[in-house]
Order: C-alpha cells, then structure tokens, then sequence
C-alpha cells in the first residue's frame, strides 16, 4: 500500500514536471524546459510499468487535442511549420506506461529543438541531433502508432525541419512526402479538429519542397 502511495505521488510529480516543461516552452525559456522535461523522463523511467492504461487507441491524439493550437503559426507562411506545442498528461494518468513515455519524450524533443535556434553554431547542431533522437524514440515507443495520425505527423514533420537545417536533404525530401500521406488520410477521415493543429504545414510545406529540390 504505501508502495503506491509512492507512485501516486511520484506520478503526480511528473505530471507537474510536465506541466512546468509546456509553461517554459510557451514562455521561450528553453533551458528550464530541457531541465523539467528530463526530470520527468528521469521519474517515468523509475515507476516505467508495461501497462498500457486506457482503452483508446488513439490515447496519444486526445492528448494533443487538449493542447493550446499555435494561431500564429499560419501568419508565418515564410518560416517552416514546426510544431511547437508540448503536449499535455491528463490528471487521471496513474502510471508511466506505453502511453506516457511517447509524450514526455516528445516534449523533450521539442524543447532541445527550439532551444536549438539560440545556440551557436556547433552546439545548435548537437541539440538538433539529440532532438531527432528523442523524436525516434518517442515515435518508436508510442503505442497503436497508425491510430494516432496526428502524433506521427507532428513527429515526421519536426525531424524534416531538423534534417533540412543539418543539410540531410534527403531525409527531409522522405518524411515530407510521407507527411503529404498522412495529410491526405486526415483530410479524408474529416478529422478537422487534428488538422487545425497542423494548420501552417500547408502555408509552408509547398515552399520547404521547392528549396529542397533547387537544393538537390
């Protein structure tokens, strides 16, 4: 019993450390969120159980739809569409399951990726890499995978931005066209709640695919 009570409690603490990470990414202070996001992974690897909590298969979706949509994303139709909101853990998680670790390790990605853009040079280019990384593993460990569209699509579309900055044209040139796919498979399911998430994708992607090819 009191073996539970800890990892209630523990799991309420990466709850808030998750919390914390979303609060400083919105703020732009990314060395907090870097700092409150491996303190969560760091918590979820102790209380990690092969559970997967919850029925629904598209678990990892619902939790984006309870994320802040970035409205400015599609007033930048000059800037690559990154996504840019960490992604919340409802209260009720209980414990840190296939369910959990996809999010939290998403949202460390997130956090090395935008922290990358105020770096210098060499040092930007290592939290790039350990960004795509994290979006491998988050995307490797995510449970029922083709039932969350719109996790994969964030995922594939953040390492294309990082490939395309560290000069993997190919790759990037890959997951765009996967990412025109999965467009296609939301557009025709009519999930119009997913797609306002993803809505700058379609300022920018046409865009992102010219200079890839003038580039190749």
């Amino acid at each position: 019993l009191k073996n539970k009570r800890a990892q209630i409690i523990m799991m309420k603490t990466v709850i808030e450390q998750n919390n914390r990470t979303i609060t400083s990414l919105k703020n732009q202070d990314f060395s907090s969120a870097i700092e409150s996001s491996s303190e969560a992974l760091r918590l979820c690897k102790m209380l990690q159980s092969s559970e997967c909590q919850g029925s629904n298969s598209d678990f990892l979706d619902q939790c984006m739809l309870h994320s802040e949509v970035d409205e400015e994303t599609g007033e930048r139709p000059d800037q690559p569409f990154i996504y840019r909101s960490a992604i919340p853990l409802p209260p009720s998680v209980t414990n840190c399951g296939m369910i959990v670790s996809p999010i939290l390790i998403f949202n460390a990605a997130l956090a090395s990726q935008l922290s990358a853009d105020t770096l210098q040079n060499h040092i930007c280019v290592k939290h790039l890499r350990r960004a795509r990384c994290l979006y491998e593993l988050a995307y490797s460990t995510a449970h029922d995978i083709d039932h969350n569209v719109l996790f994969q699509f964030v995922v594939l579309n953040n390492i294309a931005i990082i490939d395309q900055k560290i000069g993997d044209v190919a790759m990037a040139q890959a997951c765009f066209e996967h990412l025109t796919s999965l467009l296609v498979l939301l557009i025709d399911q009519g999930c119009s709640e997913r797609l306002r998430h993803i809505v700058g994708f379609l300022g920018t992607s046409l865009s992102c695919t010219a200079q890839m090819a003038a580039a190749a």
